[in-house]
């Protein structure tokens, strides 16, 4: 027969943990689709041609495929709270320093840094 512990009383504090989490998940995944929503705008005003702004998209999307695996040996390893907090940094770091991006290929590397935070 095995033996089952049963779960400690603290756990009434998962709900709240997992509705922030998802909450955060949302909101960090609606400013990422909006750079599709503003391409025409962002593209005119900068005087870049539309393929340039897509291709820091795509190159984000990349860059988010490509981070994935990194992040998850990396939370294996150090913790999850570490992959976190580093995923959240890099995410910030790259979202306000693109906002300063001049040239489209300042805004395709910033879009890197971006990608892997997410």
């Amino acid at each position: 027969m095995t033996y089952r512990q049963t779960p400690a009383a603290g756990t009434g504090l998962i709900t709240p943990v997992l509705v922030a989490g998802c909450f955060i998940v949302m909101i960090s995944f609606a400013i990422r689709a909006s750079f599709g929503v503003f391409q025409i705008p962002i593209a005119e005003d900068f005087g870049w041609p539309r393929a340039e702004f897509s291709l820091a998209i795509a190159i984000q999307n990349l860059a988010w495929g490509f981070g994935q695996p990194i992040f998850g040996a990396f939370a294996e390893r150090l913790g999850d709270r570490k992959a976190i907090m580093l995923g959240a940094v890099l995410y910030a770091v790259g979202l306000l320093t693109s906002a300063f991006a001049t040239t489209p290929e300042q805004h395709q590397l910033l879009e890197i840094i971006v990608g892997f935070g997410v």
